[in-house]
């Protein structure tokens, strides 16, 4: 599921976006403002939130810094199995603006939605079960990422898109 994430910022920079940086923001070599301006730690969700949204704690991975020079830099995921089925969350931040996102042509099934009264626009980057949200915060952009998969045979897990919108509504409140 991190390859996921991984997937989508490595496309954003491999697929020619240039994003823009943020007015009175320092910027990079990379010509990108440092992902630091997002205030926003994904792995600071606190466990009684991920429990809330149906996710196991225990099961928290953070990931790095290999993407950091095209405007990424550390996120989180969690996991679990409920029903028969797995649903993971990523959450990981760009510098990236959603628009990116919405003109990406490598991305598929795209569409420009909310969550609260942010901007967000979903994608998939494969047809295996994955989506994508990315919500325009100050600074750039916050990626959640869902992957649901089934662990029985004849049980179809939920679908991506709405667990990602449902997962990123109820971390949406904590963003900046």
């Amino acid at each position: 599921m991190r390859a996921a994430v991984l997937a989508v910022l490595a496309v954003l920079a491999l697929g020619g976006c240039v994003a823009s940086s943020v007015a009175g923001s320092p910027v990079t070599s990379s010509g990108l403002a440092p992902v630091e301006t997002i205030n926003f730690d994904p792995c600071a969700v606190s466990d009684t939130v991920v429990a809330q949204l149906g996710l196991e704690p225990s099961t928290k991975k953070q990931y790095g810094e290999k993407l950091k020079q095209q405007g990424a830099e550390r996120g989180c995921s969690w996991t679990n199995a409920v029903r028969n089925f797995t649903v993971g969350l990523d959450v990981g931040r760009s510098t990236r603006v959603v628009q990116e996102y919405a003109d990406n042509p490598l991305f598929l099934d795209k569409m420009r939605t909310t969550v609260g009264s942010r901007d967000t626009v979903r994608f998939a980057t494969d047809t295996l079960g994955t989506c994508s949200l990315a919500v325009q915060v100050p600074g750039g952009v916050v990626v959640f990422t869902t992957s649901t998969s089934s662990v029985a045979v004849n049980v179809d897990p939920p679908a991506a898109c709405p667990e990602v919108e449902r997962l990123a509504a109820g971390i949406e409140p904590l963003l900046p």
